[in-house]
């Protein structure tokens, strides 16, 4: 197995490695059917929206495959020691990537599934999505940056970096 170095950047301040920048697009791009009916439902955007809804319908099962990427999401805010994450948030996170692989495999199931029975047909805005949704599932399995992310979860007492440099030093 071959083993990933990181730099010093790579760690935050309670010594966990970064997720990868790309992770908030994923969570984004996860949480799309969620946003596909709150959206529309703003008052701001009113019924400018609605050309979405009529290409991109959504169901009950789409948006419950939406919930993972949402709890991932929460954990991510919550990793934080002073943010006192609970015990949900901190399995959460150390399960983010199957639950992420999860929000992308089930709903490319239940489109390619929703075409093999005529449920649907096809056009483009479903293509693009079956596409990022297979690339997406391809990243998420492969990346090792984002693997070794969701191994680390910091200690709710875990000292910073610099704090320890300064206790190495002093002594």
């Amino acid at each position: 197995m071959t083993q990933h170095v990181y730099t010093p950047d790579d760690y935050d301040d309670n010594d966990c490695l970064r997720p990868p920048g790309a992770l908030v697009l994923v969570l984004i791009y996860l949480m799309k059917y969620i946003m596909l009916v709150v959206i529309p439902q703003l008052p701001i955007v009113g019924r400018n929206m609605d050309w979405v809804s009529k290409a991109i319908p959504t169901d009950i099962g789409l948006l419950l495959c939406a919930i993972p990427a949402l709890l991932v999401t929460i954990a991510w805010v919550k990793r934080n020691p002073k943010a006192k994450p609970k015990a949900w948030q901190r399995k959460t996170w150390l399960d983010g990537r199957r639950l992420l692989l999860s929000s992308a495999i089930i709903p490319l199931l239940l489109w390619l599934a929703y075409l093999l029975f005529g449920m649907v047909s096809v056009t483009e805005p479903l293509l693009m999505m079956l596409y990022l949704d297979a690339m997406l599932v391809l990243y998420l399995w492969r990346s090792h940056r984002l693997r070794d992310a969701f191994l680390d979860y910091p200690e709710a007492h875990a000292p910073k970096t610099a704090d320890k440099l300064k206790d190495a030093t002093s002594k």
